[in-house]
């Protein structure tokens, strides 16, 4: 049987409610490629067909609805580049991008607890053994796809971050 959670606004906590029998019928699939010593690219993904199996009143569920909080569709792509620099000895260039998308999930009710999301990260570097220096966007295509926890609690992903690092290793 599963477990679901459930925030109980009277005590002001979070409750573990057991939501019966639920069954998960799909594929998930991963594939990674070294195209050369210096790039690789990668994708993995699932399809999903999650339900519930049996009524139970007090979770709140019905037999035959979707698997609350689960994505029937996930796919993330990714790309790595590594190679020496020929005019800094001892250092590499380092690039990599991914991308990732999550569909929607559903609460208890069968709402729309979480849209479906897209987001995107990317990084380029030189770095040596010692020291780093990226510059870096992460969620660059800003997603502000709206999570709701409970009627009193909701997030939005980290919003468009541009930044650079500099890391030294000791």
């Amino acid at each position: 049987d599963i477990q679901l959670f459930e925030f109980n606004p009277a005590l002001g906590v979070s409750l573990v409610i057991n939501a019966g029998a639920a069954s998960i019928k799909g594929i998930e699939g991963e594939l990674n490629f070294n195209i050369t010593d210096t790039l690789s690219i990668g994708a993995n993904g699932s399809l999903l067909d999650a339900t519930i199996d049996e009524t139970v009143a007090a979770a709140r569920v019905t037999e035959g609805d979707r698997l609350p909080f689960t994505a029937e569709k996930s796919l993330a792509v990714f790309v790595n580049y590594r190679a020496p620099l020929s005019f800094l000895d001892g250092w590499d260039f380092k690039a990599n991008a991914d991308l990732s998308y999550v569909g929607d999930q559903v609460s208890r009710n069968q709402s729309i607890f979480r849209d479906d999301a897209l987001v995107g990260n990317a990084r380029i570097a030189i770095a040596s053994d010692t020291y780093e220096m990226a510059l870096y966007a992460r969620n660059f295509g800003d997603n502000t796809t709206l999570t709701i926890f409970s009627p009193f609690d909701f997030g939005v992903p980290r919003p468009r971050t541009i930044g650079l690092e500099l890391i030294g290793r000791f």
